[in-house]
């Protein structure tokens, strides 16, 4: 059985690198030609522009050992997913695979594909470590938080399992990452010490909110250890939320739910919209019901799509957007985004490795393979009221 579920796992990596693949210098002068002929490889590479793609490498013989070099660093930056690396090394073996074929030289292709194998090895270790968690990571948002691991064991507890979901429930994102916690996983030092405090995990639970992290007898609702354990969206325990929800100030109506069942996307992860127009929930953007809120700000931007992409418009709402999380989780200091209407130009391939909107999405919130979330607006029309953004979605 363990094997089996070893096997699924990979298989499952595999698909997913796969997935992510598709989607997506000394002077200021050289610099900026070596972006453009990044962007330039990779879309023809996408599209198959086979003739455009030869033409374009006989023309960059000498940026290209440039660029190889900056796509194999930007590959093994430390705050790269294990999805992310591959994109990079993927585009940049096949950068190698050209420059090899058009100029004779196979040092970048070698130097790649063992950084490749490194990757792989490195990542099927982590599979074999967590593979009887496999169920439970495939819910998007959980996390399994062992970045203490040593001192965990030392007093024979396990790695905290932490179910993002269930939180998403009664809380809106600004909730927990307006101030006290990052957004960035693995950026948040947890300690009991900031608990006891109220900070961190503790502004909540601290036996009046929630369960009193100190309590020793609610150790092993955080540091599970058993896989079966763990709470699934189908065994959610309705009564248990409802009642939880109410303290906090939140919504949960499980009688609205179709058969008692949370909606799932077509990526089998939580609809939290549906949820939300169905009345079934409503979380709270504060843990204290007397706190001010910022307001919502009601506006549609469409992003418009390069005529000869096969892809509807995208109509962004950010009611949506900032009932979860404040303009300054995206805007503050152009962390994200840049504020001005039309600054921004967006790309899937800049989302696939983790940024503009892949900063959430796949992560906490529907993957970008589900492209008729975004993409529902009928090319060329403009809802009443709605922004347009210029210039046009880069895809």
């Amino acid at each position: 059985m363990k094997t089996f579920r070893l096997f699924i796992l990979l298989a499952t990596l595999l698909s997913t690198v796969t997935l992510s693949l598709t989607l997506l210098s000394t002077q200021a002068e050289a610099q900026m030609a070596s972006s453009q002929f990044r962007m330039k490889f990779i879309m023809n590479r996408r599209t198959n522009m086979l003739k455009q793609q030869e033409f374009l490498v006989k023309q960059s013989k000498d940026i290209m050992p440039g660029e190889i070099e900056s796509m194999i660093n930007d590959a093994l930056s430390p705050d790269k997913t294990f999805e992310e690396r591959m994109y990079f090394l993927d585009n940049a073996n096949a950068m190698a695979t050209m420059y090899k074929h058009e100029f004779g030289d196979d040092s970048f292709l070698a130097k790649i594909q063992t950084i490749q194998t490194m990757e792989l090895s490195k990542q099927e270790a982590e599979a074999i470590e967590q593979s009887r968690w496999f169920d439970y990571e495939g819910l998007r948002g959980s996390i399994l938080m062992k970045e203490h691991l040593p001192q965990m064991e030392e007093k024979g507890q396990n790695a905290v399992v932490y179910p993002h979901w269930l939180h998403q429930i009664f809380f809106t994102c600004k909730t927990c990452h307006a101030d006290n916690m990052s957004m960035k996983k693995g950026s948040n030092d947890f300690s009991h010490s900031e608990f006891k405090e109220g900070k961190q995990c503790g502004a909540c639970h601290n036996a009046k909110i929630s369960f009193d992290s100190e309590d020793p007898a609610r150790c092993d609702s955080c540091h599970i250890r058993e896989p079966q354990l763990v709470q699934r969206y189908a065994a959610i325990d309705h009564e248990a939320v409802k009642a939880t929800a109410l303290r906090v100030s939140s919504v949960w109506d499980p009688d609205k739910l179709e058969e008692g069942v949370m909606p799932l996307d077509a990526t089998g992860a939580v609809d939290w919209l549906k949820l939300e127009t169905i009345g079934a929930s409503k979380p709270s953007p504060s843990i204290l019901p007397e706190a001010a809120s910022e307001a919502l700000r009601d506006t549609f931007i469409v992003f418009r799509v390069k005529s000869e992409e096969p892809f509807n418009d995208v109509l962004f709402s950010h009611k949506v957007h900032t009932t979860r999380v404040n303009c300054g989780t995206c805007h503050a200091n152009n962390r994200i985004f840049k504020p001005e209407l039309g600054s921004n130009k967006l790309s899937m391939a800049e989302m696939a490795t983790g940024t503009q909107c892949g900063t959430c999405h796949g992560k906490v919130s529907f993957p970008l393979t589900n492209c008729q979330r975004c993409h529902s607006l009928k090319p060329g029309a403009t809802p009443k009221g709605a922004l347009v953004a210029a210039p046009a979605t880069a895809k």
